[in-house]
């Protein structure tokens, strides 16, 4: 019901510029994140940032090769979906890759007080308080590969084209933008902004391409060894498909499982020194991250 609920939130929008759905100003979605931190807040969690706990940097972003990476999505196939199979197995079906690219990483204040990509309206999603001080800010776009490919005619009308992300340097999550196919001619974009409270949230829990939430803890250790769900099978369908030479990144680092923004349990795995996760998993998905190579060390 929360998901659903959500859905119909983030599709709620208009066909000129940015929509704006902000969740302080709904009470029925401000009560599931209140629920959610009250969860977090009752586990006796301490926030914890993956910049200050693994090392990784924002401005990393910038000097990952060859500018872009992938990030592979498996949706979980039970026994339920698939007869054929005994016991209480999860299976992984044919991955979604989404391209992750850099649309800009900058001091915060050069979006909030210099108008830099002032198409995209940066001031309308980070908040004001960003520009004080040395703190830095990003813009990414996470493109369905998929749909990229297709011709318009084949689109259909409320695909999500592309999802943008407003993060700065703690990895908090300030906006999210959807940009929505319309028409062969048309699109519209709907911005989500986040309250303080929720500004763990990326909006990409349905994908999964997640950031820990505001209020998590990280369990040091090897994240490929937490994500064993990906296996050969599923590492034959993105060489297959997408990336010959892909392989599961192996690394230590930490682990952080926590509380969704719907409420359910998820988790990722973050490469120390690394500028983005490796793997995320909730209950209806789990995704990897291609092995990243960051100023040519891997």
């Amino acid at each position: 019901m929360r998901l659903s609920l959500m859905l119909g939130l983030i599709l709620a929008g208009c066909a000129h510029g940015p929509s704006v759905w902000s969740p302080q100003k709904n009470a029925a979605t401000q009560q599931v994140h209140q629920e959610v931190l009250a969860e977090l807040e009752s586990e006796g969690r301490t926030p914890a940032s993956p910049s200050t706990e693994l090392g990784a940097r924002l401005a990393d972003l910038n000097k990952v090769r060859p500018g872009k990476f992938e990030v592979y999505v498996f949706p979980k196939l039970s026994n339920q979906t698939r007869k054929s199979w005994d016991g209480e197995d999860t299976y992984l079906g044919k991955p979604q890759a989404f391209e992750v690219s850099v649309v800009a990483e900058n001091p915060c204040k050069q979006f909030l007080q210099r108008g830099l990509f002032a198409n995209l309206k940066p001031a309308q999603a980070f908040a004001a308080n960003l520009a004080d001080g040395d703190r830095r800010c990003a813009i990414l776009e996470f493109t369905d590969k998929r749909l990229r490919q297709l011709d318009r005619a084949r689109l259909k009308r409320d695909d999500i084209l592309v999802t943008r992300l407003f993060i700065d340097d703690a990895y908090q999550v300030h906006a999210t933008d959807r940009v929505i196919y319309q028409t062969a001619s048309a699109v519209r974009t709907v911005r989500k902004v986040n309250s303080d409270e929720s500004a763990g949230f990326s909006g990409l829990s349905l994908f999964p391409v997640d950031l820990p939430a505001k209020k998590s803890s990280f369990v040091n250790g090897s994240p490929a060894q937490s994500f064993s769900s990906i296996d050969g099978v599923a590492l034959y369908q993105v060489r297959r498909h997408h990336l010959k030479t892909f392989s599961v990144p192996q690394c230590q680092g930490g682990v952080v499982s926590y509380k969704d923004e719907y409420g359910a349990n998820a988790k990722i795995g973050w490469c120390r020194d690394l500028p983005w996760p490796s793997f995320s998993e909730n209950a209806r998905f789990i995704s990897v991250t291609q092995p990243l190579s960051v100023g040519g060390a891997r």
